[in-house]
């Protein structure tokens, strides 16, 4: 997933959090997953729609390469999605669970 991911990295955090695992659970099962482990990962995934963004302290918004801070709220025209973590598990879920059966059974 860490290699595929099909964003542009701005600090890397959301790539390094991509993860993979398995649990127990009760009786012989066994849970696996793939996951981010960030908070905005759904959003990565899945996409915004668009939507405003207001100020929470101050009174205006300010980022990096805007001409000037910008009073009041801001529309956001959303994201698009671009997802790795559903494909990723649709794509290998089959191999990742042999996989998983010939470690347990050995």
């Amino acid at each position: 997933m860490k290699a595929k991911a099909p964003w542009r990295d701005q600090t890397a955090t959301a790539r390094r959090a991509l993860h993979t695992g398995a649990e127990p659970m009760n009786g012989n099962r066994i849970r696996m997953y793939f996951a981010h482990g960030i908070k905005y990962g759904r959003f990565l995934e899945e996409g915004t729609r668009p939507h405003l963004i207001q100020p929470k302290n101050k009174k205006a918004l300010y980022w990096r390469g805007a001409a000037h801070p910008v009073r009041g709220a801001v529309k956001h025209p959303g994201t698009k999605p671009r997802a790795i973590v559903v494909p990723t598990a649709k794509r290998y879920v089959k191999k990742a669970g042999e996989e998983l059966v010939k470690w347990w059974c050995r």
